[in-house]
């Protein structure tokens, strides 16, 4: 089946959503109703395949599926966006629509960001206004990691690592 797998993701002219569940899953069961709103919402503009891991262990083994409900989204058959554990129709909206963008679904939308930018820059006036506080700046770096973590390059980080070290990281 894996073959054939690979066929579907990697030859489909639309953009692809696997969705890798179990029946015993109880956030998987809750997903489901989303799911399907979402599809009927963007009707014929994905494929959507869904893998029992139950049932495809070897399929399942071979995408690193530790938990479920995991998706995975692929456009133009390469992968683009993974996403592990339950979702609420507004996060499954926002993974399918930047699937369809070829885009790395990040689960913050722009007004969560934001906001989280506007914190970070009030604790910083906190941090440096009549003196100094060490404990507020580290308050406003977190804050900041916390806003653009989505966006930083921690894997070309973690891969010079571990080429560096020669081992695991």
């Amino acid at each position: 089946m894996e073959q054939t797998f690979d066929d579907k993701v990697k030859s489909s002219p639309l953009p692809v959503v696997v969705d890798f569940w179990a029946p015993w899953c109880a956030p998987c069961k809750m997903m489901k109703p989303a799911i399907a709103s979402v599809m009927q919402e963007f009707e014929g503009q994905f494929l959507l395949i869904e893998v029992n891991t139950d049932e495809d262990q070897e399929l399942t083994q071979g995408f690193n599926i530790k938990s479920i409900p995991t998706l995975i989204g692929y456009n133009q058959g390469k992968e683009v966006a993974r996403r592990v554990g339950g979702m609420s129709a507004r996060d499954l909206r926002a993974f399918f629509l930047a699937v369809q963008k070829g885009e790395a679904y990040t689960g913050i939308d722009s007004q969560s960001r934001t906001f989280r930018l506007v914190a970070t820059a009030i604790l910083l006036f906190l941090a440096f206004n009549k003196g100094f506080n060490w404990i507020v700046l580290v308050m406003a770096i977190g804050m900041l990691l916390f806003a653009t973590y989505d966006k930083l390059p921690l894997k070309n980080i973690q891969k010079w690592l571990k080429e560096r070290k020669g081992g695991t990281f």
